[in-house]
């Protein structure tokens, strides 16, 4: 065996749906907590751009008490 390289597939699904169907398949613990925490992570990201862009559009200042909750 002297193959250079594993001959690319083409797949009509992408990498990312690819990864959450061996995820399912594995069903191991760690790998769903890492996706639960990637999930609570982009949720928090939305949500602090929700609040500071609402408050921007008045040109209100963010409470200290709504900073310090960010």
């Amino acid at each position: 065996m002297n193959a250079e390289a594993a001959i690319p597939v083409e797949s009509p699904r992408p990498r990312w749906r690819r990864r959450i169907a061996i995820l399912a398949r594995r069903s191991s613990l760690i790998a769903w907590i890492e996706t639960v925490v990637a999930l609570v992570l982009a949720g928090t990201i939305i949500a602090s751009y929700l609040i500071v862009s609402s408050h921007a559009a008045e040109e209100a200042m963010v409470t200290p008490l709504l900073g310090a909750t960010l």
